[in-house]
């Protein structure tokens, strides 16, 4: 962006679609769906919301990814309102999240079959709410370099271990319980954007992070009852 523009920006976008297309075609072979081995007829989404666990982890994933959505759209004021951060520090703050995260992924990954998944998706939740409590203390641009090691951590367990978490949740269901996972992302998405205005004039950039924080004490506070209907062992 600081060399090329926007119209670099954009290009580069394109191109990097593009490769993507490119690899699918290449190395995702075309195969069926393997025949239906699970007892009873499969649950629609519709049905599968209707049962206490599911919708309370739907809840809880819809609150916190619309506290992320908030975040993405608000982030680039705060910095340039707030922070009076430069085009290179802009940078910097979206480039540490993700070489943070993909290594952690990982790792989590290997922890999700020790420390519990549950536990797991616990810290996640309880991470992300630390993350937007310490963007909105932020005063400097580099304290928001280092919130965004929390929000690593975040994206880390919350994109990673909550599918298996999910799938936990229906054992033998797994289609099921990743398009329940993928649908309260993108319900939570859609109502971060929509709530977005909302929010920026309510409270300014500043106050974005805020309601991040109250998202994400809400989840948490719903997650703690998902124990209660499943019979999930840590």
């Amino acid at each position: 962006l600081a060399r090329y523009s926007f119209t670099g920006l954009f290009l580069c976008s394109a191109c990097m679609f593009f490769a993507f297309v490119i690899g699918i075609s290449c190395f995702v072979p075309a195969a069926a769906p393997p025949p239906w081995t699970s007892s009873g007829a499969p649950l629609s989404i519709r049905r599968a919301l209707t049962q206490p666990d599911m919708l309370l982890c739907f809840i809880v994933m819809a609150l916190v990814f619309s506290a992320h959505a908030l975040n993405m759209l608000n982030l680039p004021l705060y910095l340039t309102h707030e922070l009076h951060a430069s085009t290179r520090e802009f940078g910097i703050t979206y480039g540490i999240g993700p070489i943070v995260e993909l290594p952690l992924m990982l790792w989590f990954g290997r922890c999700a079959t020790r420390a519990g998944r549950y536990k797991l998706m616990k810290l996640g939740i309880a991470d992300t709410a630390l993350y937007f409590a310490f963007i909105f203390l932020a005063t400097k641009p580099w304290h928001v370099f280092c919130a965004q090691v929390l929000s690593g951590v975040s994206f880390a367990i919350l994109t990673n271990v909550a599918i298996t978490f999910f799938q936990d949740l229906r054992p033998g269901q797994a289609g099921l319980a990743t398009s329940v996972y993928s649908t309260a992302l993108n319900f939570g998405n859609l109502l971060g954007y929509l709530a977005f205005g909302f929010v920026l004039d309510l409270g300014g950039p500043r106050g974005v992070p805020a309601a991040g924080v109250l998202l994400c004490i809400a989840g948490f506070i719903v997650f703690l009852r998902v124990h209660r209907h499943t019979s999930m062992v840590d």
